[in-house]
């Protein structure tokens, strides 16, 4: 049975314009050139011989197997909505012909080789299609993998191909993965965190099936891991976005360049997100970069040794948490511009005593200037003047004011993952 249904739905070098006077900042270079597929003559990293990609990939059908998912009714319906919702944010990625619609169905998931050893696929479809199912061995060559994705390269012309298959590890078989001393057992969340801005891939004994997920897509929509760039196809963590419940998990702008080179079309995006990891760079072009999570705010006019580390700020301050008017507060954050023109933005912190930011927050006179090209993600490290606070906690929000080039405005902010206690100075 298969029904249909409806959801919800780099290389310019960034540079900094403006920076309020005595304050740090560290200028990463751009994550920007996103990384297909190659097989054989097929998609070359410099991207001048045939790519390889769905023959039409404006109108792709996912098929979501679930009957075989050993999940409850429950967690089944979670699950239709996470895959609804993903595929809706893959179709607002604007100037590309890319678009997937979603139909469920409870016949088997087909997985598996013929007697030749060659991987089985769904030969038979007539419309372009994406098959995603759960297995409990995905029989493939990475040890620690919780999904895998199959296209029979060639079977429409030399390089093309119009059916794909993603296969994910049931929860039982995603919980057999903590095999290892010290490992954490993980499920299948299909949810998204409440405190987005403190999770990645992982949370508590989870691991988000949507992040996951969204990874696979692009993978079958013709996009390799990326050994160097910011992108959903490296490994580790993986970015929310600050969106309404369902909106968080969305390609990254490399992956959106990817898209947009492979299928092009007209169309205009405005948007820009803050955001909380960033990769290290694979010096193995064959294995992916991984992500990690910022540091938490800290203290120091300095930026600390590591983006990655405990704190941002000096790494030996005994109080890195606690500061006071006129001293500086280190942070690290990533700024995504999935937009197609280049955008200009101004990023300021505020100290807020909830998670939510409002105008009435507490504002530092600093700010960064982010200047970024289209489909660009860039990262900051930045020391900003802590203004006078009453005596309290507070989380630190970044809030980022766009401008495009038709000077129409737009912006973001988020929460950075740690708070600061704040008061007069002793």
């Amino acid at each position: 049975m298969r029904m249909s249904i409806g959801r919800r739905l780099a290389r310019a070098a960034a540079t900094v314009a403006a920076l309020a006077a005595g304050a740090a900042v560290v200028v990463a270079a751009p994550a920007h050139a996103y990384t297909p597929v190659t097989w054989s003559d097929c998609g070359n990293e410099d991207k001048d011989q045939p790519s390889v990609r769905f023959d039409d990939g404006s109108d792709v059908q996912i098929v979501l197997h679930y009957g075989e998912s050993r999940l409850d009714a429950f967690d089944n319906v979670l699950l239709i909505d996470a895959v609804g919702d993903i595929a809706n944010e893959f179709n607002k990625m604007g100037g590309t012909s890319a678009h997937v619609r979603v139909s469920i169905t409870t016949e088997p998931f087909k997985w598996g080789r013929d007697s030749h050893g060659n991987r089985t696929y769904y030969s038979g479809d007539t419309d372009p299609s994406i098959h995603i199912g759960f297995v409990h061995d995905l029989d493939v060559d990475v040890d620690d993998a919780a999904g895998a994705t199959y296209a029979p390269i060639g079977t429409v012309g030399k390089c093309h191909y119009k059916t794909a298959s993603i296969a994910m590890l049931d929860t039982d078989a995603l919980y057999a993965l903590a095999d290892e001393p010290g490992q954490t057992p993980r499920h299948w969340s299909f949810a998204e965190p409440t405190r987005y801005y403190q999770e990645g891939l992982f949370g508590a004994g989870v691991t988000y099936f949507r992040q996951s997920i969204l990874h696979e897509l692009l993978h079958a929509f013709g996009l390799a891991h990326s050994a160097n760039t910011y992108s959903y196809l490296n490994y580790g963590e993986r970015p929310w976005a600050n969106r309404p419940v369902g909106q968080r998990a969305r390609p990254l702008p490399d992956d959106v360049r990817g898209m947009r080179h492979l299928y092009p079309a007209s169309g205009s995006r405005f948007d820009v997100a803050l955001l909380n990891t960033w990769f290290t760079e694979s010096s193995d072009p064959k294995v992916p970069a991984n992500q990690s999570m910022f540091c938490k705010p800290g203290r120091g006019k300095n930026l600390g040794p590591s983006m990655f580390g405990a704190y941002c700020g000096a790494a030996d301050d005994p109080l890195p948490t606690t500061v006071c008017g006129g001293q500086s507060l280190a942070v690290q954050f990533a700024l995504a511009n999935y937009s197609t023109s280049a955008v200009n933005s101004s990023v300021w912190l505020y100290f807020s005593t909830d998670d939510v930011w409002s105008p009435g927050d507490i504002a530092s006179s600093d700010y960064v200037m982010v200047n970024q090209t289209d489909a660009q993600s860039s990262r900051r490290g930045f020391t900003y003047k802590v203004p006078d606070l009453p005596s309290g906690y507070y989380y630190p929000i970044l809030r980022a004011l766009a401008v495009d080039q038709s000077t129409s405005v737009t912006d973001d902010w988020m929460p950075l993952t740690g708070m600061v206690t704040g008061g007069p100075c002793a």
